[in-house]
């Protein structure tokens, strides 16, 4: 942490103000002098928003993961965050994610195995915990007193124990609950974390604002899960308690549920019923019992995972709520005015839900909005994206074929949401048929004067009929053809990833090849189309789908465009399940594909040919199933490629000649069902191979076994003849016991690799020929078992320079090793010796 806090100072000055710190002089705390110092130092280094931040992630419970945008807007929402000026036009968002990063770069925040998920480390936060005034607390063992002057408070339910005393926190601003309750046959009847607050007011019968009998309905539909009257007194405190809480903290800015999740404890036991109708008991009562309406100031309200299946209309008056979690919690409706939430940025909630609120374009300010289903409904249609310019990220726009019209698609003004740079258009897939357009079902099918491809119309029900704007019954005779509907659909200039499903049309609109910013374009099920749109001259084009296109004949010049190089930035291009396709046009003389490095053609039967000589030779990932006529060719392809490190041929129909010479840097090799295969130079050629597999292919030449003889013959060098021999016949009889046939194997060739030597075995000659030790070159793991034929290790051991792990178990006749071979395996991280009687030396 110190290195990093330096890093950034180029002068003396700052050096000496880091060492001449007063942190340095710490004579004794509960950390230990050295890391309290060094903590101390870099927290002094912060500025005073970073601090304030830091601070706030202390309530959070030892090793919580959190994650990065989640912590983000808490701080929004306790208003942390202010807008500079001075930088230019940047949102909260960007401001506090800037921020974020810092923490995380200076090493206060930690991140873990899963992504854009952290943790504080538990010396950072004891740390923090000892620098906190009084108004943050993270509440997770007994507590005596809880001041006043807390604002920003976490609550741990599994081990609460709080003595009666009053507990006045009028200032509240933050309240996180985490855990379940702790197990209902407990005999303290103080141990949940109502008690905490119910005792400041006596007992449950002294209350007047909430009685009883509200209680006792809340709980309605938790009595099978709740079978005791203690379990009962318990749900009853809590509720009541954090009804008391939330009707005294009208200054609440983030209430927090979604974490009140039973313990790995509970979740095994019969309890665990009971906890989760606990959690949703919580969340009912708040909703149930008017509490919202109290909390005029809050910002951050997260309801996720509790279970409630239904919101208060009085949830509408939030107008200063800027982030809502819904996740998992199985709505079947919601309130009517849910768009008066003016103030919301983030809805964190599943496509379900969000399908449920009634003019959702009310919702201005949002930035979240992962899908967004068309429906012919007034308040649904898809003229409510027309305001929502802040929406970011990715967005899918499902049910296009309800969109009546062009008017309609136009409103949505997609070209002008730039923070949108994942755009996912789909119509229904089940209704993507031949002859058919989507949202209908008996065909009525008629040209419309002027258009380049056929209308299709079809006649419905009266209240399945598409409407228009005013909510007039359309004419399917006026529906305009797809390609009207996508050609309104401009996305933004800054696309990056574009994504088409089930689009009916026979081609595309001419807003494609102008996506200047476009890295990825998946073209899927689309039942019609006829043309791939012109793509070649998209300049940060990295990767390109096209699969379920059974209509598309040919990959003509014209999907290529006019400049000389073709595809300039391509890696990975991938056909598959196109049925129809025969032709692929050449480049010509352009260049064709200059960085292509991954190459996929999966069900194509019909493909007479593949560009291969213009496909150049840089390719390292290979995979063609369901080859059609052009797997002819693919023998003398496969000779250029000598970068190739994946391979894989299902379903060829042609002889495959498989030049081992050539593929010497293929690491990954799966044939199946190849009609005529032959091995040139055989398997032992491709040294760097690490996991092969042959299936159901007729080998020409050699058979298996010979393959397998002439791959293990490295082995009769080292270890012996009857030591290759027992692991040939080990591996043959596993194929035989599995019921394959012998062309049939799955075998992981140098990556890890066992020895064993039989009982009653001894070896026939004590030479040993390690120069053969290069077939395998890339072994990371080696065990040695139960060897008694004297080893020369040393020259052994010391070529394999990429071994990681070494196992040696009873192994005789070894005394010393020499520190030669230790020097040159340098990348060896796990070495182990059992029952070598013998061994008295160790480098």
């Amino acid at each position: 942490m110190i290195a990093v806090s330096l890093r950034n100072y180029y002068d003396e000055v700052c050096w000496n103000r880091l060492l001449k710190s007063w942190w340095w002089s710490v004579s004794s705390n509960s950390l230990g002098i050295h890391i309290a110092a060094s903590l101390g130092v870099c927290y002094c280094e912060l500025p005073a928003y970073l601090r304030q931040c830091l601070i706030y992630c202390s309530i959070f419970p030892r090793n919580y993961i959190f994650g990065k945008y989640e912590l983000i807007q808490m701080w929004i929402a306790n208003g942390f965050v202010e807008l500079d000026n001075t930088v230019g036009p940047r949102s909260l968002e960007d401001v506090a994610a800037k921020w974020f990063d810092e923490l995380v770069n200076r090493c206060f925040l930690q991140p873990t195995f899963w992504e854009l998920q952290y943790v504080m480390h538990d010396l950072v936060r004891d740390f923090t915990i000892a620098l906190i005034s009084n108004e943050y607390r993270g509440v997770d063992c007994e507590l005596a007193h809880l001041p006043q002057s807390v604002r920003h408070l976490s609550v741990s339910m599994e081990n609460m124990n709080v003595p009666r005393t009053d507990y006045n926190i009028k200032n509240l601003r933050s309240l996180m609950l985490f855990g379940g309750l702790r197990d209902s046959n407990s005999s303290e009847c103080n141990t949940t974390v109502g008690s905490l607050l119910e005792k400041s007011y006596g007992t449950v019968d002294c209350l007047t604002e909430i009685s009883y009998d509200n209680v006792d309905n809340i709980s309605e539909g938790c009595s099978d899960a709740i079978g005791n009257d203690h379990a009962d007194i318990i749900l009853k405190r809590s509720c009541v308690t954090i009804g008391s809480i939330l009707r005294k903290s009208t200054c609440l800015r983030l209430l927090n549920l979604s974490n009140m999740r039973p313990n790995a404890a509970l979740a095994c036991s019969d309890n665990h019923l009971l906890v989760e109708d606990h959690v949703t008991a919580f969340a009912r009562f708040i909703t149930r019992h008017h509490m919202l309406p109290h909390l005029t100031h809050l910002r951050f309200l997260d309801f996720s995972y509790s279970g409630i299946t239904e919101l208060p209309d009085s949830l509408c008056t939030l107008c200063n709520l800027q982030v809502l979690g819904l996740r998992s919690c199985g709505f079947t409706q919601l309130p009517r005015s849910m768009n008066s939430l003016i103030s919301l940025r983030h809805l964190h909630a599943d496509a379900d839900t969000i399908a449920l609120i009634h003019g959702i374009g009310g919702l201005t300010k949002l930035q979240d909005l992962h899908e967004f289903r068309v429906k012919t409904e007034d308040g649904y249609r898809i003229t409510e994206l027309r305001d929502m310019r802040y929406i970011e990220g990715s967005l899918c726009i499902s049910d296009l074929q309800k969109v009546a019209n062009r008017a309609e698609a136009t409103q949505a003004n997609l070209s002008r949401k730039d923070g949108i740079t994942c755009l996912h258009l789909k119509w229904d897939r089940n209704q993507s048929l031949k002859g058919k357009y989507n949202h209908f079902g008996k065909e009525l099918s008629q040209y419309d004067i002027g258009q380049k491809e056929p209308l299709h119309v079809i006649l419905l029900q009266k209240n399945d009929m598409p409407s228009d704007i005013s909510g007039s019954i359309v004419n399917p005779s006026t529906l305009d053809p797809p390609i009207n509907i996508l050609q309104c659909l401009v996305p933004p200039r800054n696309l990056q990833k574009l994504k088409i499903f089930g689009y009916p049309g026979y081609s595309f609109p001419d807003w494609v090849q102008g996506l200047r910013y476009i890295q990825v374009i998946e073209i899927s099920h689309c039942i019609e189309l006829q043309v791939l749109p012109p793509m070649g001259q998209l300049e940060h084009l990295r990767k390109l789908k096209s699969y379920e296109l059974p209509s598309i004949k040919d990959v003509s010049s014209d999907v290529y465009g006019t400049s000389n190089m073709v595809f300039r930035s391509l890696e990975e291009l991938s056909f598959g399940s196109m049925v129809k396709w025969e032709n692929w046009a050449d480049a010509e003389n352009r260049e064709f594909f200059p960085n292509l490095q991954k190459l996929h053609i999966n069900r194509c039967y019909n493909l007479r040919e593949l560009p291969f000589m213009a496909l150049g030779v840089g390719i390292k990932e290979l995979s063609l199933s369901g080859c059609g006529s052009y797997c002819g060719t693919v023998s003398s392809y496969l000779h250029r490629l000598t970068c190739l490190t994946h391979l894989k041929v299902n379903d060829c129909s042609k002889k495959l000649i498989l030049p081992c010479q050539k593929l010497v840097s293929l690491e990954y090799l799966h044939l199946s069902n190849c009609k005529e295969l032959c091995v040139e130079g055989g398997i032992l050629c491709m040294n760097n191979l690490k996991a092969l597999h042959i299936s159901s292919c007729h080998i020409v030449g050699l058979s298996l076994e010979e393959h397998l003889t002439r791959l293990l013959s490295g082995w009769a060098s080292m270890f012996g003849e009857e030591q290759a021999l027992d692991l040939k016949s080990t591996i043959l009889q596993l194929v035989k016991e599995a019921g394959m046939k012998s062309k049939e194997i799955h075998l992981p060739v140098s990556s890890t690799v066992g020895l064993s030597k039989k009982s009653g075995r001894k070896r026939r000659d004590g030479q040993h020929k390690p120069e053969h030790i290069h077939i395998m070159s890339s072994l990371t793991d080696l065990t040695m078992d139960n060897l008694s034929q004297s080893l020369n290790l040393d020259n052994i051991l010391c070529k394999l320079s990429t071994l990681r792990s070494l196992c040696l178990h009873k192994i005789h006749n070894i005394s010393v090793l020499q520190e030669q071979w230790l020097e040159q395996i340098k990348s060896l991280q796990e070495l182990e010796f059992s029952n070598c009687y013998l061994l008295r030396k160790l480098p």
